[in-house]
């Protein structure tokens, strides 16, 4: 996960993946924010807000008035930003804190009071982005390194122009089959979307199209990919040879289905 933000030119660490990191449960890294920023930012507001009664018990009311206390100090907004301080806050529809986001200093400043190990974590963890966010420079006065970085985007583009050359004939050739009317077996329409029919089947198997049902050999669609218009699944009664009558059943993929795959297949291909 890399939950480094950036708010005001300044990146934040939320206090989720503060909870990941030091493997702590995450209202329990909520508690201990509320608790830091009230000490830092409350000031003179707590000495107006804490009853007197618990002048002696001051920390025990933080604790459990710790939400109420951030929102007179701080102000009530579901979305509160305070970039020039280091910190936001989201809330949920019930009012709840769902996540904070601390810039360097505030996370620092919060882990200082976990173990080493912990502390080890969080602070390698913002080097790692930190590095991540910190793209290369370019000397654009310079010949040698402006020519290679032109050169670098025009092969890209070239190379986008050719991949785009070879799957527009294969888009074209989806889109008529979409039009077109017409199913095909799976071992055709394996033929068709050159792949080998076992394939086929475990894929169709995988993208939950069809299902074999317990004590039946023949395959069938599921009923939403019928309903979508993506498979024909066919019921035939067949007269054998002895004149019994025998019921059979054939999952076709449509002409829609097969564009479909056709799709699914190209994008697969263009993606390797």
């Amino acid at each position: 996960m890399t939950d480094l933000v950036n708010f005001s030119n300044e990146m934040t660490m939320t206090s989720v993946e503060i909870a990941e990191l030091c493997g702590k449960k995450h209202p329990h890294v909520l508690r201990d924010i509320r608790k830091m920023l009230i000490d830092i930012f409350g000031g003179k507001d707590l000495e107006k807000i804490v009853p007197e009664q618990y002048r002696n018990r001051h920390s025990e009311y933080i604790r459990e008035n710790a939400d109420s206390i951030m929102g007179a100090i701080f102000g009530d907004d579901p979305n509160r930003v305070y970039p020039t301080r280091g910190f936001k806050w989201a809330r949920d529809k019930r009012g709840y804190v769902t996540e904070f986001q601390l810039n360097k200093d505030l996370t620092v400043t919060l882990v200082t009071g976990y173990r080493a190990d912990l502390r080890y974590k969080v602070i390698k963890r913002w080097q790692q982005l930190e590095e991540q966010n910190t793209s290369p420079v370019v000397a654009l006065n310079d010949p040698a390194q402006l020519r290679a970085l032109l050169l670098d985007n025009v092969e890209k583009v070239l190379a986008l122009q050719a991949e785009n050359g070879e799957l527009k004939p294969l888009a074209a050739s989806y889109e008529r089959l979409t039009r077109a009317g017409g199913t095909l077996c799976i071992s055709d329409a394996a033929k068709a979307l050159n792949k080998r029919p076992k394939d086929l089947f475990s894929e169709l198997q995988a993208m939950r199209w069809i299902y074999r049902r317990a004590g039946n050999g023949h395959w069938i669609g599921y009923a939403a990919k019928v309903q979508q218009g993506l498979l024909d699944h066919r019921v035939n009664e067949v007269t054998t040879a002895d004149g019994n009558c025998r019921i059979t059943e054939q999952v076709r993929i449509t002409s829609k289905g097969m564009a479909r795959l056709g799709e699914r297949f190209t994008t697969l291909f263009a993606a390797e």
